[in-house]
Protein backbone atom coordinates (compact mmCIF):
# COMPACT_ATOMS: atom_id res chain seq x y z
CA UNK A 1 0.00 0.00 0.00
CA UNK A 2 3.32 2.40 0.42
CA UNK A 3 4.36 1.99 -2.79
CA UNK A 4 1.08 2.30 -4.42
CA UNK A 5 0.80 5.84 -2.26
CA UNK A 6 3.61 6.53 -3.43
CA UNK A 7 3.51 6.61 -7.13
CA UNK A 8 -0.08 8.22 -6.94
CA UNK A 9 1.85 11.21 -4.65
CA UNK A 10 4.45 11.74 -6.99
CA UNK A 11 2.11 12.05 -10.32
CA UNK A 12 -0.04 14.38 -8.87
CA UNK A 13 0.43 17.78 -9.62
CA UNK A 14 2.64 19.99 -7.54
CA UNK A 15 0.20 21.77 -5.62
CA UNK A 16 -2.60 19.55 -5.39
CA UNK A 17 -1.74 16.79 -3.02
CA UNK A 18 -1.95 17.82 0.68
CA UNK A 19 0.00 14.77 1.74
CA UNK A 20 0.71 10.85 1.73
CA UNK A 21 0.99 8.53 4.62
CA UNK A 22 3.91 5.77 5.10
CA UNK A 23 1.76 2.95 6.01
CA UNK A 24 4.39 0.49 6.20
CA UNK A 25 5.99 1.63 9.88
CA UNK A 26 2.63 1.10 11.44
CA UNK A 27 2.29 -2.41 10.59
CA UNK A 28 4.28 -5.74 11.04
CA UNK A 29 5.51 -8.03 9.83
CA UNK A 30 7.21 -6.27 6.82
CA UNK A 31 5.41 -7.83 3.83
CA UNK A 32 7.83 -6.77 1.02
CA UNK A 33 11.59 -6.06 2.84
CA UNK A 34 12.12 -3.65 -0.27
CA UNK A 35 9.46 -1.10 0.22
CA UNK A 36 10.88 2.32 0.67
CA UNK A 37 11.16 3.83 4.07
CA UNK A 38 11.87 7.26 5.83
CA UNK A 39 14.85 8.61 6.23
CA UNK A 40 15.58 12.15 7.69
CA UNK A 41 11.72 12.71 7.29
CA UNK A 42 10.98 12.10 3.38
CA UNK A 43 9.90 9.18 1.68
CA UNK A 44 9.95 8.32 -2.34
CA UNK A 45 8.69 5.64 -4.63
CA UNK A 46 10.75 2.28 -5.25
CA UNK A 47 12.49 2.75 -9.08
CA UNK A 48 11.64 -1.02 -9.99
CA UNK A 49 8.96 -2.14 -12.46
CA UNK A 50 5.12 -2.32 -11.32
CA UNK A 51 5.04 -1.23 -7.97
CA UNK A 52 8.69 -1.73 -7.44
CA UNK A 53 8.27 -3.96 -4.40
CA UNK A 54 8.68 -7.64 -4.29
CA UNK A 55 6.37 -9.40 -1.33
CA UNK A 56 7.60 -12.42 0.41
CA UNK A 57 5.62 -15.02 -0.24
CA UNK A 58 6.55 -17.11 2.83
CA UNK A 59 5.38 -14.42 5.00
CA UNK A 60 2.19 -13.80 3.20
CA UNK A 61 1.68 -17.65 3.74
CA UNK A 62 -0.88 -20.05 1.60
CA UNK A 63 -3.40 -18.17 -0.29
CA UNK A 64 -6.76 -18.54 1.06
CA UNK A 65 -8.39 -18.48 -2.52
CA UNK A 66 -6.53 -18.71 -5.81
CA UNK A 67 -8.82 -17.82 -9.05
CA UNK A 68 -7.49 -19.59 -12.51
Amino acid sequence: MTAASLHFAASTPHGALLNTCDLSSYVSPRIAPDCPTRKDGRIAPPDGPGLGVTPDMDTLGTPILELA
